[in-house]
């Protein structure tokens, strides 16, 4: 199949698609993984609404098929993924009830993945944010990328019960945000 023809596919039979034994991802180049990526999210945004509960784990599972491939072949880093699947799950949480079972709608798995690839300690990026206009461009860089972590984590994290642990974890980087560049 072709990558136009692949691109024409709405959300759910592109993830069959994905999911299947003649799964395209292998067949794609670098690009067009990166472009596919985009494009399936975008589709699955536009059509939350209108998902049955039963077929979130498709869709889940095939947008993980794609962020892996997409860092398999070093085409993305390990923390723009993360980047990328934190914002869609924020956005798609905004449309869509939690779902713990489903990774895309667990706010929990959000917020594991934000602890495995947040680069500095808390306590470190409240020092670091309060004088981050005198420091290097490398450590200006590990704190905007802290900040692009942690921005869609604080808007997933309001859907956790009060004094849950992921969200007691999160209150404390909620005050370092506005001081991060």
């Amino acid at each position: 199949m072709s990558f136009e023809e692949l691109t024409s596919l709405n959300a759910l039979p592109l993830s069959r698609l994905i999911l299947s034994d003649k799964s395209p991802l292998q067949d794609l180049t670098n690009n067009q993984l990166r472009l596919l990526l985009g494009y399936s999210a975008a589709e699955v945004i536009a059509g939350a609404s209108k998902v049955e509960p039963g077929e979130w784990g498709i869709l889940s599972a095939a947008m993980d098929a794609i962020f892996n491939r997409v860092v398999e072949v070093q085409e993305m880093s390990k923390r723009e993924e993360v980047i990328r699947r934190l914002n869609l799950s924020d956005v798609l949480l905004l449309r869509v009830p939690v779902n713990d079972s489903i990774p895309l709608l667990d706010p929990h798995h959000q917020v594991t993945l934000f602890i495995g690839e947040v680069p500095l300690p808390a306590a470190q990026a409240r020092k670091l944010g309060q004088v981050w206009k005198s420091l290097d461009v490398k450590t200006i860089k590990l704190l905007r990328e802290t900040k692009m972590l942690l921005r869609p984590t604080l808007a997933i994290c309001k859907l956790l019960p009060v004094g849950d642990s992921g969200e007691r974890l999160l209150r404390e980087w909620a005050d370092i945000y506005p001081i991060l560049p």
